[in-house]
């Protein structure tokens, strides 16, 4: 066999094994629709549906907004909780869960324009109490900065901090590049189904965010990450944090809306990291740049929970409740309710 006939057998096999990935993600993915259907409604946005999940009765209704990667799954232990005195909704950003691809630059000025024009769709009227964690922290600043009237409060759990890339330290900054040129590559090999595949033979690194999911949901999690969508979603989300920060940035304060801020104390994980990386030092940096979130509103509290990771939605969901309550009743007071 000659060369360029082996280099046309080489390439034969290549383009076959794409087209053969790609009916399997295919195949699979619509299997995994089936299988876990959607557990809330589907809301036509602009063109694209997203996913949306009411539970509880009253008001101010707490709105949910998920962290960098996650989606509505993430608030499955505080969501049954909060609904017992208010009304919450928790929903999938464009891409993620549920909810069908959408925006293509997917700033916090963007999601917060979009969760705005999904809540009037859905007929969810304010006020509004926001609860954001990690990056849902800065869209949901922009969103009380775009619609101040129809807010009343705001929780932050380990939120994102607009000046953090700036002020981290270069590893960590390093470490952040360095994830971030994995995922480009990640979301060129989601629609063939090499992350499924890789994910259903164990061979893709453990997540933190399913791992503490309850059991009987983690599948359901896994098929999420699985869609073709979830890389390239993820991806976009974090090439876009710097213009994201800009935009918070120059949004300000909050005023003197009730603020809860919530600091996980080991917010890195040591597991993820070198042996001689400078944990300490960044975690010092942190709990200064939760300190001045906290700073933002001149009616505000924060607490910092040891021994807690960046995921506090699902490793202390009491004192996620617990911080919505307290800011909940402040804004009952505001609103006259």
């Amino acid at each position: 066999m000659g060369f360029v006939e082996a280099l046309g057998n080489l390439a034969l096999f290549i383009f076959v094994a794409i087209d053969v990935g790609a009916i399997y993600q295919a195949v699979a993915s619509i299997a995994d629709r089936r299988k876990w259907p959607p557990p809330g409604r589907l809301v036509d946005v602009g063109g694209h549906r997203l996913h949306l999940l009411e539970v509880g009765t009253g008001g101010p209704t707490v709105i949910l907004e998920a962290g960098g990667g996650a989606w509505s799954l993430e608030w499955c232990r505080v969501q049954a909780e909060v609904a017992k005195f208010t009304r919450t909704v928790s929903y999938d950003r464009a891409g993620y869960g549920w909810s069908d691809a959408g925006l293509k630059n997917p700033t916090s000025r963007q999601v917060s324009e979009e969760l705005h024009a999904l809540l009037e769709k859905a007929e969810i009227a304010g006020p509004y109490i926001l609860v954001g964690r990690s990056l849902g922290g800065l869209h949901m600043r922009m969103f009380a900065h775009l619609y101040p009237q129809e807010v009343a409060g705001v929780v932050l759990v380990d939120a994102s901090h607009e000046d953090e890339n700036r002020r981290i330290l270069p590893q960590l900054r390093a470490a952040g590049e360095r994830n971030l040129n994995r995922l480009g590559w990640l979301r060129l090999l989601a629609p063939i189904g090499l992350i499924r595949f890789a994910g259903w033979w164990e061979i893709l690194p453990k997540l933190g965010t399913i791992e503490k999911l309850p059991a009987q949901r983690q599948d359901a999690a896994r098929a999420g990450i699985f869609r073709s969508l979830y890389c390239s979603t993820l991806y976009s989300e974090y090439r876009h944090f710097d213009e994201s920060a800009d935009q918070v940035r120059a949004a300000g304060s909050l005023r003197d809306l009730p603020l809860a801020v919530l600091t996980a104390a080991n917010h890195l994980d040591p597991a993820d990291y070198r042996q001689d990386f400078p944990i300490e030092a960044s975690r010092r940096i942190w709990l200064e740049l939760q300190a001045e979130l906290a700073a933002l509103s001149s009616d505000s509290h924060q607490s910092v929970l040891p021994d807690c990771g960046n995921y506090v939605s699902l490793e202390r969901p009491e004192a996620v409740v617990a911080a919505i309550r307290s800011v909940y009743l402040k804004a009952r007071k505001r609103v006259g309710r």
